[in-house]
């Protein structure tokens, strides 16, 4: 078996309760509910249907990682 090399440089979350790990870990700890009843009209149509959503400010635009 070959053996492959890891290097772990961080660690983050982005989630429905925080942009990062400091927030989304003090959202859990205070019981903050991620998941909310759908509202929008595709997801209305599915009966009993809960999202996720990541908060609005997140910014959908990722940076490349630099090797």
């Amino acid at each position: 078996m070959k053996t492959v090399n890891v290097s772990i440089s961080g660690l983050g979350a982005v989630s429905p309760l925080g942009l990062t790990l400091d927030e989304t870990f003090q959202g859990l700890l205070a019981g903050k509910p991620a998941i909310q009843p759908a509202d929008d009209r595709i997801c209305a149509l599915i009966p009993g249907a809960l999202v996720a959503r990541v908060a609005p400010e997140f910014d959908k635009t990722i940076p490349r990682a630099e090797a």
